[in-house]
């Protein structure tokens, strides 16, 4: 597939890029709609994914014009703004789909023109992690815990996993989803629970064991540091990782003052794996895959009568 990804964020990019790619894909990035119109004619994507408000010339100019250069090219919006004119104008424009930023779904199969509607895509259950990302964000205890995981068919995996069992401490399913695709690449199967406030991440370390537990830097109504916190009061030694978008040295340092073993940048995983090795023993420890745990499940936790869901 032949990916064009049109935004003016780079770490928007980055994430879709991460999110849609494929072994095999060719990606093209563009920072405007201008560049994209630019250099679509020769590149002649097979999908696009069009921001709506940029610098210059806006998504939905872009979208026509690029139509008009590549008749066969799905093109999908994938916006900050979730406003019924701005869909209605993304159907008129051409668009065969319109995604929030926050909850990118079923984008994935919507590029590669698989035939069902939105609607359709985010209700329908499967193996692949863009669908575990969805049931991840719905904060329904009903659907909180799918049968659901790595694609065995995906060739980047490699064909022997070790089971990992993650207590993940993060608002964005996104950026969980990015973070369990990194390590089925390493060779690792995550048995994931997500929470995102204290109660919950008390509930999960009381009932189950962990091998590894992932912080964020901040959530809302909550932190590394209150996550941190947390731990040392119920004696827990479960080795931490911080998994952060923040890059200020001051604050990497607080958080290893605070007991967080490693820091790893969301923008840059290729170091999570050998942190984890390390951390590990070198691969050594690594749990064996067993049947004493669905290895294939990953759930999102907000405890029971918690609140609203995760902001995503």
């Amino acid at each position: 597939m032949r990916l064009m990804i049109v935004d003016d964020h780079a770490g928007v990019r980055t994430m879709i890029r991460h999110l849609v790619a494929e072994p095999g894909d060719t990606v093209c990035e563009c920072a405007s709609g201008n560049e994209a119109v630019r250099v679509a004619p020769v590149f002649q994507p097979d999908g696009v994914t069009m921001d709506v408000r940029m610098p210059g010339m806006y998504g939905f100019e872009a979208l026509r014009s690029i139509r008009g250069a590549c008749p066969s090219a799905r093109i999908v919006i994938v916006t900050s703004y979730n406003e019924p004119f701005l869909r209605r104008a993304a159907a008129e424009a051409g668009a065969v789909g319109f995604f929030i930023k926050e909850d990118m779904t079923a984008l994935r199969s919507v590029l590669r023109g698989i035939r069902r509607t939105e609607v359709e895509a985010q209700s329908t259950l499967s193996n692949d992690l863009t669908t575990v990302r969805e049931r991840l964000s719905s904060g329904d205890p009903a659907t909180n815990r799918p049968d659901a995981g790595t694609n065995p068919a995906d060739a980047s995996q490699p064909a022997a996993q070790s089971l990992l069992r993650i207590l993940m401490v993060e608002d964005s399913a996104n950026d969980c989803e990015l973070i369990c695709r990194r390590l089925a690449q390493c060779g690792y199967q995550p048995f994931v629970e997500r929470v995102w406030r204290e109660d919950a991440m008390r509930q999960a370390l009381e009932q189950r064991q962990w091998d590894l537990v992932f912080t964020d830097h901040g959530l809302p109504g909550f932190s590394c540091f209150a996550a941190l916190g947390l731990m040392r009061r119920m004696g827990s030694t479960i080795p931490v990782i911080c998994v952060t978008g923040s890059l200020d040295p001051n604050v990497i340092g607080q958080v290893l003052e605070a007991g967080a073993h490693q820091c790893v940048s969301k923008d840059d995983l290729s170091t999570l794996c050998a942190v984890i090795d390390e951390l590990l023993g070198a691969g050594s420890d690594r749990p064996p895959k067993t049947g004493s745990e669905d290895t294939s499940k990953i759930q999102s936790n907000p405890a029971p009568n918690a609140g609203p869901a995760s902001p995503q």
